[in-house]
């Protein structure tokens, strides 16, 4: 059963090779935990002017660990250019989704506007926005913004991090409840800073900021060939707490090099 009904529309996807997986985010989820031989069936799709990869996988894999879904009905474009990622269970296996940006691109704003009904998300599923590099310099150069109680109703639903997390002061943890379903999320990537914002509403203003902080010190790191990443996914692997089928939609993705 849905929280909301959708209509599902096509979206133009390529097929490309086959790869091992060797991609997964993080904040608090356990880091990569890619199982000997699950290979990925990759393909890709158009989303606010960029090719973005699809993650697919036979095995569980991290985060999570959990399925990975690339098909159409799981996780697409739809005719208003807005992207939907979805945790549903097929085949009696909960299956998630994630897809990253082909391109590399560096110091700069990363701005997410973001649908979902927060007040009611999952308290085991977590929505991901951020950095990734698969080389481990910098601590996989991982910026976090992610959307969760990590498991736990009692926890704050949102968290800032620059990684490693371990680190106390490299997270900021607050409650985010929007009035109206939306909520816009930015980081600043800077040389030695970055500074975090989220908002009210798809308005990125201070009327509408809710939240800010500045993250500055050595953990923050230079440019490499990370890649923005978008990730749902279900904490440990565990099944939706209310075992619903959960849907968010990335309406916009903006990039802005400073």
């Amino acid at each position: 059963m849905w929280k909301k009904i959708v209509l599902l529309l096509p979206v133009l996807i390529f097929t490309v090779s086959c790869a091992t997986i060797n991609h997964s985010a993080g904040g608090q989820a356990e880091k990569e935990r890619t199982q000997a031989g699950a290979v990925a069936m990759y393909k890709q799709l158009n989303f606010s002017g960029y090719l973005w990869t699809i993650k697919e996988t036979k095995t569980p894999v991290g985060p999570g660990p959990n399925y990975f879904s690339n098909a159409q009905d799981d996780v697409w474009v739809d005719a208003s250019g807005k992207l939907h990622l979805t945790i549903r269970k097929k085949d009696n296996k909960w299956r998630c989704t994630e897809v990253y940006n082909t391109k590399s691109l560096g110091y700069g704003k990363y701005t997410f506007y973001v649908s979902a009904n927060f007040s009611r998300l999952d308290i085991n599923a977590i929505l991901g926005l951020f950095t990734w590099d698969n080389a481990k310099d910098y601590n996989h150069r991982e910026i976090d913004i992610e959307v969760s109680r990590w498991g736990l109703i009692s926890n704050k639903n949102t968290q800032f991090v620059v990684q490693p997390f371990t680190e106390t002061s490299n997270m900021y943890r607050f409650d985010h409840m929007t009035d109206t379903n939306k909520a816009a999320y930015t980081f600043e990537w800077q040389k030695g800073e970055v500074y975090f914002a989220a908002y009210e509403g798809h308005k990125i203003d201070e009327a509408h900021k809710v939240k800010d902080w500045l993250f500055r010190g050595p953990n923050v790191p230079p440019p490499g060939n990370e890649k923005c990443d978008l990730n749902f996914w279900l904490l440990d692997g565990k099944a939706p707490n209310d075992g619903v089928n959960v849907e968010v939609t990335i309406d916009k993705f903006e990039y802005t090099p400073l």
